[in-house]
């Protein structure tokens, strides 16, 4: 069962990038889109090799005309890009594309295997990520034949945690390609990110911060980016019984875990260590503050890009208890 119920027939695919300028450095690849009902698989995303959790998604169903509104994701520290597959699909069945891609050096598989690089190492590295990802979706390096109508005068970065430092950092100091619109951060971690690229960003930015987040507080994170961002179009907004992992796919894993074949106990035992991170009480149901990210998300970008408005709206949203404007 998926997030929540749509008319809208969500497409799944995934790729692997090469980028030949920096060392053959690979980079993986899922994106998602609005697509067409025509008998595709549904897709199962592995979260270890033969491990795999079903999704909403169809497998490559072919596309819906678009041009659509696009999304590029980066994903946490020691996270992959596929921990968020409920906020893509439920974006995807919104009408938007977006396309995840891993920072080799910083995920969890890089936990691991022990192969985790410094953070100096990680901003350069996850800048130049971006800057190749935006190349490739948009044609200019060759490789991603994703085969989708886009719009990139509705391009948006979305990140979590230290995604969010590579999205503000990137939307301060892009070097060149469409520009980006709007950034959005769930749970943001942003001290990585001078003052002097906060007070140069122009672009809308919505940061979402948990009030239960012990990872990345609204007092370090949500507040310094919200004294130093210079663009006018800046809201930060503070979410109740949210923790750091309120916008991941770590509840579905730990709810679902058990039953599905082949996860290993010490798999299921760390991730039941994370419990208490997605609304601040273990095992509690992290279905509704999931879904709020998802509505504010789609919302906020839907006033951003001029887009019909969603249901239910940003102002209705804001209204509602539970979420603090800050």
């Amino acid at each position: 069962m998926g997030l929540e119920a749509s008319a809208q027939t969500i497409g799944h695919a995934s790729t692997l990038l090469v980028d030949a300028k920096r060392g053959d450095r690979w980079i993986g690849v899922d994106y998602w889109y609005p697509a067409m009902n025509d008998g595709s698989p549904i897709t199962a995303y592995e979260l270890l090799p033969g491990v795999a959790f079903a999704g909403e998604a169809l497998t490559r169903p072919a596309p819906q005309p678009g041009p659509h509104p696009v999304i590029l994701l980066s994903h946490g520290w020691t996270g992959t890009r596929l921990i968020y597959s409920q906020i893509c699909e439920a974006l995807a069945a919104r009408g938007f594309v977006v396309i995840a891609g891993d920072h080799p050096g910083s995920t969890a598989s890089d936990l691991f295997l022990g192969t985790l690089v410094d953070e100096e190492t990680n901003g350069r590295n996850r800048a130049a990520d971006a800057q190749f990802l935006l190349d490739s979706v948009t044609g200019e390096r060759p490789g991603f034949d994703h085969g989708l109508q886009l719009n990139f005068e509705q391009l948006a970065m979305l990140g979590h945690s230290n995604g969010v430092a590579t999205s503000l950092a990137f939307a301060a100091d892009q070097a060149h390609g469409p520009k980006i619109r709007a950034v959005v951060g769930m749970e943001p971690y942003v001290r990585p990110v001078t003052v002097n690229q906060l007070e140069r960003i122009t672009t809308p930015v919505l940061l979402l911060s948990g009030d239960k987040d012990l990872t990345t507080p609204t007092e370090l994170d949500l507040n310094y980016a919200l004294a130093h961002i210079a663009t006018e179009f800046l809201m930060g907004l503070e979410l109740a019984h949210c923790g750091h992992q309120g916008s991941s796919d770590v509840g579905l894993y730990i709810e679902q875990g058990p039953s599905v074949e082949g996860v290993p106990a010490g798999v299921l035992e760390f991730l039941d260590t994370m419990s208490a991170d997605i609304t601040g009480v273990a095992h509690e149901d992290w279905r509704p503050i999931l879904r709020t990210h998802v509505e504010l998300i789609g919302a906020w970008l839907n006033e951003q890009f001029s887009r019909p408005a969603a249901n239910p709206s940003l102002s209705e949203l804001l209204s509602r208890d539970g979420i603090t404007q800050r």
